[in-house]
């Protein structure tokens, strides 16, 4: 039954996430994730805490928690981010999850040295739009592009200055993101009044990537075997 959206698969799939058997077990909770229904949510904590049950489990029960939407998820995936078996998917389950209890460990996540983890957080707190989050985005633009990405979203001027700092990094990625976010920022503000020339210029020039090694990958600014310059945005 596990992908059937039919109310009716419910009840056999909690049931089935007491199977002895590990694989239906994991089945069960693939199929669980299908539902964004609040009342499966005790189900699904008591698979993620069951020690009989593996990673691949607690990881499928974390993330259809996130999909819940319940508030009753909120402690349960605290406690997932505290074992290293299961923390980036309870850190994406939270992002997922949402409400302002879950913002001021996402900002927390910020601070995490794992890709994943702290792209996570920075994509949830854009979508959550909370003032908390400003500054410790901010700090997180030199090494996230979500980051950058967010500080659009919250539209608050206090990130202009560096976003603007932003327009000069090493990864066009993050440049053409700081790009955007200015673009947003100004739109919902004063206008591009706040761009000086100098700053037009940087995100309007055209993207150039020539690479010093011809057979190398085109993955711009991840590399220094070649020189990239520009964004390529119209500002309009």
């Amino acid at each position: 039954m596990a992908g059937s959206r039919d109310p009716r698969a419910v009840e056999p799939l909690i049931k089935a996430l007491r199977d002895e058997n590990m694989g239906v077990r994991l089945e069960a909770v693939k199929g669980l994730k299908e539902f964004s229904d609040p009342g499966i949510v005790e189900s699904l904590i008591q698979a993620l805490e069951d020690k009989d049950n593996d990673n691949n489990i607690r990881s499928e029960a974390i993330f259809a928690l996130g999909e819940t939407r319940a508030p009753r998820a909120f402690e349960p995936l605290m406690r997932a981010l505290e074992n290293p078996g299961t923390k980036e998917t309870a850190a994406v389950a939270l992002g997922r999850l949402g409400g302002p209890r879950t913002v001021e460990p996402l900002i927390e996540l910020l601070k995490d040295e794992l890709w994943i983890i702290h792209e996570s957080a920075a994509e949830a707190l854009g979508k959550l739009k909370d003032p908390r989050s400003i500054e410790p985005l901010i700090q997180a633009i030199h090494k996230s592009p979500k980051a950058i990405w967010a500080l659009g979203e919250l539209n608050d001027p206090r990130a202009i200055e560096p976003l603007v700092h932003a327009l000069d990094d090493v990864s066009w990625t993050s440049r053409k993101e700081a790009a955007l976010s200015l673009i947003k920022i100004a739109k919902g503000n004063s206008g591009f009044n706040v761009f000086t020339d100098k700053v037009v210029m940087k995100i309007t020039s055209p993207h150039t990537d020539r690479h010093a090694d011809k057979n190398s990958s085109s993955d711009c600014g991840s590399s220094s075997s070649h020189a990239d310059e520009g964004i390529g945005i119209t500002i309009n």
